[in-house]
């Protein structure tokens, strides 16, 4: 079993669908900090300020891919 927060849906215009992120993804590294879940991911997150420019590195169909995110 992998450790990450598991991406449930992805909302239209969304930050996260326009990193390219897809429901089903597997989020395991925010701004170069792991992700061990999904309350992981959300610390990180509320440590964002509007504006900042994050690097994604998240799994889908088995393959570790990385995109940037911008708040």
């Amino acid at each position: 079993q992998v450790e990450g927060a598991y991406v449930g849906r992805v909302k239209r215009g969304s930050p996260a669908e326009k990193a390219g992120l897809k429901a089903g993804d597997v989020i395991i590294e925010l701004s170069g900090q792991p992700v061990r879940n999904a309350a992981a991911l959300e610390r990180i997150v509320m440590g964002l300020r509007p504006g900042d420019q994050v690097a994604i590195i998240y799994l889908r169909d088995g393959r570790r891919l990385q995109t940037k995110l911008s708040v």
